[in-house]
């Protein structure tokens, strides 16, 4: 999949995931809360990943949004199906 409004590596096991929209200092939209959702299901799928690191662009990288987002995930299982998948996954 390729992604307009995050950018994701994968490399030395590590998964990172940048919102990438510095210009709105990261907010959170429709389009970006989908692509994250890919971007989770490609590094649950991979199993050359043990670790995911969700970060932000530019100055304000990291936005009550991006809390907001990281609660919402881990109240509907998210990290928990992470972890499930893959038990060496380190968060």
């Amino acid at each position: 999949m390729s992604y307009e409004n995050i950018l994701y590596s994968v490399e030395g096991g590590v998964c990172r995931v940048t919102i990438n929209r510095p210009d709105k200092m990261n907010a959170l939209n429709h389009q970006t809360i989908t692509e994250l959702g890919a971007a989770f299901d490609a590094a649950k799928a991979d199993d050359s990943v043990r670790a995911l690191v969700l970060t932000g662009a530019g100055i304000h990288p990291y936005t009550k949004q991006g809390a907001m987002l990281l609660a919402n995930a881990h109240a509907e299982g998210v990290t928990k199906a992470l972890l499930t998948a893959k038990q060496r996954v380190q968060l």
